[in-house]
């Protein structure tokens, strides 16, 4: 027995550690941080997988064994075949791509690890507990990150613009973005909600202490999505709770802790505006005082069902009433804190608000899918393209919608696959615990609209999640097929196999390219990021990062070559290799990889002006050289950038509150270059025009080489 109770723990507090530490590193967002976790559910999975198949497929379960693998936790590796299908063609990006099959291979290791340690009804006990651990743990880190007492990167994001932020902070949260953040503890809220109405004094006690924080938290990121997310979530947790007094009192529990939310964000948005330990105290006293009133509530009626004069002897118009008003009061209190943060505005406001910036998104996303919508891109598919298809300069590195970004990178196939493993996985929640298909609604709604999806990190929560109420109390039989399972647990062993290894070589890298990072000499830098390509070369990020740091021309354009084999629409491998290619004086190929960096990625200032230096340069060189015919051309290259560039710029400043976040302008850099490519030409009075605007607005850095070149060319600054 007590064997049995330290295996229990010891699982459970590995569940809880892994949900804790995705968490901490910033939820599993960047694949770099999510290699290490995935090596652990690689290793694991391979372990047990090949454990069973050499014990006859015996899986133990504490003191329990079974004869079986189960099939549905194994359905996320069609999600990896779909990607894997992309690499027979030409992905986008061969690394995420690969990234993407790493993670969706990792999230079948661990649901299928969950699902056979749940199979245990002891383990499955404990499940619960381990899921809440890493909600208290992000509850927190939050708090403590909003009052300074716990260092963090941008675990509170500062913002200027009252469209972005109406109280000038955003908790964002281990997450680093408020939105996600937001949903994660709206999952949370509603989960403790659900206990109070339906659990017992255990989880009404947990319940009645965190909501209160939970709902503080949700308030301090300002997200309307995670609210509406919450909200939808509700009213299903209503539609499904079992006991007509259930569904009251998660209304009425839900509706007594949104005052005391708003009290908590009060506080804390007091602290935050110079009210220091006030507004702690502040919070702390919402939170007791929250705390107070829902667990006093909870003993009422518990001990008026007792006496049978509780809700189950109410009359449908009582109940109707009882209802109604704690709807109104949570509606109320939600209508006025949202009056005080401003979001009427913010959801209003320009091309930051937030229907018209998803919108906007959305649209070029749709003529992006046009383009391949059967297989998609592959991974990573709108971060790289993004720069092809955008209507208006925004900064967009996520389509803010996990749909929409399965969509894009696996096209109609894959959006197909995960729409079918999501309705298994809910059907089974369904015909188990269906009440509990209301927090992972929370997850899933708020995906649509955001990018939640991107985080492994939130996928590991949901997947718990899942595990937690859809795994099997004991084997049925007459279900086993001994075939079929030696497939299923060799499928998962050697899927594990590849992914373990794909994920040493990229976790290789990424610690690599963290020490070249470090260090101080250019020398040392050099040397670690050769390391980190000889680890990774499919990562075009690490030769764009090299290229400069090469002594020699010749081995930088072979080096950035190489990585178009991986990413041959990547606008900054193409710009860096046509820029080496510009040095080395080979005017055609330069021309060439330029326009296409520039097709690839037009509304970037640095682009644009670097494919303009570049030609001026080799222009200059050309001549210095004696070919004049060569000079020539590479000047009108040169001119024919900046006059494309300028018409894009006019075509931005004539657009309508355009959505501007790249701040595309014009630049002085851009201007001077083209005044020397335009003089290369004999075009003297666009020249001058030129150089006297650089003078006459006294432009940094450029005032006085545009005054030396008006000298050059016969004509005074003035």
């Amino acid at each position: 027995m007590e064997i049995r109770i330290f295996v229990r723990m010891a699982g459970t507090a590995g569940i809880a550690g892994i949900l804790g530490w995705a968490a901490w590193r910033y939820g599993l967002f960047f694949d770099s941080d999510a290699y290490a976790v995935e090596l652990v559910l690689f290793a694991l999975a391979a372990a047990v997988m090949l454990a069973g198949l050499g014990l006859g497929l015996e899986f133990g379960q504490g003191l329990q064994r079974y004869r079986s693998v189960p099939f549905w936790p194994l359905l996320p590796l069609g999600m990896a075949a779909c990607y894997g299908i992309g690499l027979l063609s030409v992905p986008a990006s061969y690394q995420g791509t690969v990234d993407s099959m790493l993670r969706w291979t990792a999230f079948a290791g661990w649901l299928t690890l969950l699902t056979l340690w749940w199979r245990n009804a002891g383990n499955r006990a404990w499940g619960e507990a381990a899921i809440q651990a890493s909600g208290v743990f992000l509850l927190l880190g939050g708090w403590l990150g909003w009052f300074g007492w716990l260092p963090f990167p941008e675990i509170v994001l500062r913002f200027d613009d009252p469209e972005l932020s109406a109280a000038g902070a955003r908790l964002g949260g281990f997450l680093q973005y408020p939105n996600a953040y937001g949903a994660v503890m709206a999952f949370f809220l509603l989960r403790q909600w659900q206990g109070w109405a339906g659990g017992g004094k255990a989880a009404a006690a947990l319940a009645s202490l965190t909501a209160v924080p939970y709902a503080g938290a949700l308030v301090l990121t300002e997200s309307r999505g995670a609210l509406a997310a919450l909200l939808a979530g509700l009213a299903l947790g209503v539609a499904l709770a079992g006991q007509r007094r259930t569904r009251i009192k998660l209304v009425l529990g839900a509706a007594w802790t949104v005052p005391g939310g708003f009290a908590a964000a009060r506080g804390a948005l007091r602290g935050w505006n110079g009210g220091g330990m006030e507004g702690a105290w502040l919070t702390v006293a919402a939170v007791v005082a929250g705390a107070s009133v829902l667990y006093g509530l909870w003993r009422w009626l518990e001990q008026a069902d007792r006496q049978e004069e509780g809700l189950r002897k109410f009359p449908y118009a009582r109940q109707a009433w009882i209802s109604g008003a704690a709807l109104l009061l949570l509606c109320g209190a939600i209508m006025a804190g949202s009056g005080w943060l401003g979001a009427a505005g913010r959801i209003s406001g320009g091309h930051y608000g937030t229907a018209a910036s998803r919108l906007l998104f959305y649209r070029d996303a749709w003529r992006m899918f046009l383009d391949s919508p059967w297989i998609g891109f592959g991974g990573d598919s709108w971060r790289t393209l993004f720069g092809l298809y955008q209507s208006e300069p925004y900064v967009g590195g996520e389509v803010h919608s996990g749909y929409l970004e399965i969509l894009l990178d696996t096209g109609l196939l894959g959006l197909a696959v995960f729409a079918g493993i999501l309705i298994v996985w809910v059907r089974r929640v369904w015909e188990r615990k269906r009440e509990a298909l209301a927090p992972a609604a929370v997850l899933l709604g708020h995906a649509a609209v955001d990018f939640d999806l991107s985080y492994a990190g939130i996928w590991l929560l949901l997947l718990a999640w899942f595990a937690l109420f859809a795994a099997e109390e004991e084997e049925r039989p007459g279900l086993r097929r001994p075939g079929a399972v030696w497939v299923a647990a060799g499928l998962l062993a050697g899927a594990s196999a590849w992914g373990a290894w794909a994920a040493w070589h990229g976790d290789a890298a990424a610690r690599a390219v963290a020490a070249a990072d470090r260090a101080a000499a250019p020398a040392a830098r050099e040397a670690k990021l050769r390391e980190a390509l000889a680890a990774n070369p499919a990562n075009g990020r690490i030769r764009v990062a090299l290229a400069p740091l090469l002594p020699q021309a010749e081995e930088r354009e072979s080096v950035l070559a190489a990585g178009l084999r991986y990413e041959p629409q990547s606008a900054p491998l193409v710009l860096s290799l046509g820029l080496a290619e510009a040095e080395l004086g080979r005017a055609a190929q330069a021309e060439a990889r330029l326009r296409e960096a520039l097709r690839l990625e037009r509304f970037s200032r640095e682009t644009q002006t670097a494919a303009i230096a570049a030609m001026t340069r080799l222009a200059e060189t050309l001549r210095f050289r004696g070919d004049s015919a060569g000079a020539r051309s590479a000047a009108e290259t040169a001119v024919s950038f900046y006059e494309e560039y300028r018409r894009l710029v006019r075509e931005v400043a004539a657009m309508r509150n355009p959505a501007n976040g790249r701040r595309f302008a014009m630049t002085s850099a851009a201007e001077f270059g083209a005044a020397k490519a335009y003089a290369e030409l004999g075009r003297i009075n666009e020249a001058r025009v030129l150089l006297r605007q650089l003078v006459d607005r006294e432009a940094s850095g450029w005032k006085e080489q545009a005054e030396e070149l008006l000298r050059k060319l016969g004509d005074g600054p003035g």
